[in-house]
């Protein structure tokens, strides 16, 4: 799946270059933790050589300045990534979350921005995110969240889970002491008839 980059915001706001989020084999919204490349093409707004970094953020950040809570700085890419000399670059492997995610993030549910199947996405690239003269972002996309959660929080909707979990452990732990007190027994008794 490809998405092209939009300008959010005001008309009046520069048009960033085109930012494409190629999904392999996917043509619907992004699994949560789902691994994609990120590309653009060249441009006048990210410098030769310089340090890039992609974030994800929510779609309706503000132009020209994000907010802090608009962006999850846990999504920053953890290797180098550098613009070619036209302004170019393609990054693979770097994966998208439903946000707040508990599972690899380890955000609690009022971590924000939230990003899911009800709240749109953006990711922005650039050297300096809080500029805008220094940063690309692309088109709105979606997440769907880990199978099993309910939203983008695991267990949010399922407090019952831990008691599902501890259930076999108690079985298994009843089961053992009921067999053992049984072995006791036998052991006595056959030592009474001998």
């Amino acid at each position: 799946m490809a998405l092209l980059c939009a300008a959010p915001g005001a008309a009046a706001a520069p048009q960033p270059p085109l930012v494409l989020l190629v999904a392999p084999g996917s043509n619907g919204p992004f699994s949560s933790g789902q691994v994609i490349e990120v590309t653009a093409p060249a441009n006048s707004i990210l410098r030769p050589g310089r340090s890039l970094s992609i974030e994800e953020c929510t779609a309706s950040f503000s132009v020209p300045r994000p907010h802090r809570n608009q962006c999850d700085r846990r999504t920053i890419q953890p290797d180098l990534l550098r613009a070619g000399a036209d302004g170019s670059f393609t990054y693979t492997g770097y994966p998208i979350y439903a946000l707040p995610d508990a599972h690899t993030l380890h955000e609690t549910k009022r971590h924000l921005p939230v990003c899911d199947l009800t709240h749109a996405c953006v990711l922005i690239v650039g050297y300096d995110l809080d500029d805008p003269g220094h940063r690309i972002w692309s088109a709105p996309f979606l997440v769907n969240p880990t199978p099993g959660d309910t939203g983008a929080y695991p267990g949010t909707a399922t407090p019952e889970v831990p008691y599902a979990l501890a259930l076999p452990v108690v079985v298994i732990a009843v089961i053992g002491g009921t067999l053992l007190i049984r072995r006791r027994r036998s052991s006595a008794s056959s030592s009474e008839l001998i």
